[in-house]
């Protein structure tokens, strides 16, 4: 394995939690509730699941489902681009670049 090569494992649970947090985003088999999303896509996020990372940050940088916060939304991106999240770069960039979130976040990150 190279060094650029990062392998993840993540649990069950842990995968579990991501899967259900994109149903409620996308409102798959449900109705669409970003606010209903948080709690398992902060699990998995916390499991250290890089696009539920990625996602959350997301939600956090745009205040879709829970309150806008910056610092909390650098740092669930910063999490996930540390594990190669090329999304979660873009974001970050576009975050620090600005220093408020950019329009070009929102159109390149619609849909989780």
């Amino acid at each position: 394995m190279s060094e650029s090569t990062l392998t993840i494992q993540l649990s069950r649970e842990i995968i579990e939690a991501h899967e259900k947090s994109l149903k409620l985003a996308r409102g798959e088999g449900c109705e669409k509730d970003l606010a209903a999303a948080i709690e398992p896509m902060r699990k998995a996020a916390e499991g250290g699941h890089p696009h539920a990372q990625c996602n959350l940050g997301f939600l956090y940088a745009m205040g879709e489902g829970i309150d806008r916060d910056i610092q909390q939304a650098m740092r669930w991106l910063s999490a996930s681009a540390e594990k190669g999240n090329v999304q979660a770069m873009f974001n970050l960039t576009q975050i620090m670049e600005s220093g408020r979130v950019s329009p070009i976040i929102a159109g390149r990150h619609s849909r989780l």
